[in-house]
């Protein structure tokens, strides 16, 4: 008999326990393990309908799989996709289709995908574009929030206009 496979994380100091860490207590098809984002503008009112976007990010051990699950309303317009991927042996890798709990990755993506169909015009690398925008929205929140500051989204988000509306040199 064989016990249950292990991962490289299960050598890490964040494992206290015998049992590898895909392994849970309640092994069932439904049980998950999962964190969600959920973006929408600070002042969003639930009686005034508004863009909205949720990213739920989960495994299911049980499957040996993850999942993603993007859902929301966009313009109006309700927007949901789902990828799933087999854990194939990697159990721990926040990746899945599209998805990955890296913002920069995601806002890259995001960027190549209007590039390519003609939306942006830029002589900057995505990459360095997504890591300037992801950088900004950073030092917003968390710049204000350390100085006990109310963080100015608005702000934030008209520099990253600013930035994308920027003629190429």
């Amino acid at each position: 008999m064989t016990g249950p496979r292990l991962t490289a994380l299960d050598e890490l100091f964040v494992h206290q326990i015998p049992e590898p860490l895909p392994q849970v207590a309640t092994h069932h098809e439904h049980w998950r393990e999962s964190y969600f984002f959920v973006l929408h503008r600070p002042d969003h009112r639930l009686d005034q309908p508004g863009d909205v976007l949720i990213l739920a990010l989960a495994h299911f051990p049980a499957r040996e799989e993850m999942d993603a699950l993007q859902l929301g309303m966009v313009d109006g317009q309700h927007v949901f996709a789902r990828h799933v991927r087999p854990y194939d042996g990697d159990p721990h890798t926040t990746r899945v289709g599209p998805v990955s709990r890296t913002t920069m990755r995601l806002c890259e993506e995001v960027v190549r995908r209007e590039v390519e169909r003609d939306a942006l015009v830029t002589s900057t690398d995505p990459e360095a574009l997504a890591s300037a925008m992801v950088r900004i929205g950073e030092a917003t929140l968390y710049a204000d929030l350390l100085a006990g500051v109310v963080p100015d989204i608005d702000r934030s988000v008209d520099i990253v206009g600013l930035l994308l509306s920027s003629p190429c040199p």
